[in-house]
């Protein structure tokens, strides 16, 4: 089945025609296009001033220790366990998981970090009674006002 090329960008970019969104997006590139240049110029000082492979090595390996701290102990804290619980709990409702898979992440990420599920739609979740509480939000402005 073939495409046209503009249907193709049309969905990859659908995300950018949301204003708040936009902003995020814009912010973030701009916070990392910084990011990288203050690693560059910190390893272009370093390596300035001590004329050492192994200070510029050690230099550029503390740049990326903390991150990779923070992503392992989020992976453990997580881990698979939450998830597995969601999807059972889906499966045992007599629903289908796979169509879900932003919901059930949701939920697993709430029964993680042993939080209460807010929802326009609490029967997008109708199972999971059993692991988090699950509260209705009303919209407090009318455009917050969900289709189906």
């Amino acid at each position: 089945m073939k495409t046209k090329a503009g249907a193709f960008w049309g969905k990859t970019f659908s995300s950018l025609k949301v204003p708040n969104y936009r902003l995020y997006f814009t912010g973030q590139s701009i916070s990392m296009v910084g990011t990288w240049m203050q690693m560059t110029a910190q390893s272009w000082l370093v390596l300035t001033l001590t004329h050492s492979s192994t200070d510029l090595g050690l230099t550029v390996a503390l740049q990326a220790y903390s991150l990779t701290i923070m992503s392992n102990r989020g992976r453990l804290r997580a881990g698979p366990g939450p998830g597995r619980l969601v999807t059972a709990a889906v499966i045992a409702a007599g629903r289908k998981p796979r169509g879900r898979a932003v919901d059930l992440m949701i939920a697993a990420t709430a029964v993680a970090e042993g939080l209460p599920l807010y929802t326009t739609n609490p029967a997008d979740f109708t199972g999971l009674d059993a692991l988090i509480p699950i509260s209705r939000h009303r919209p407090a402005c009318p455009h917050e006002q969900l289709t189906r």
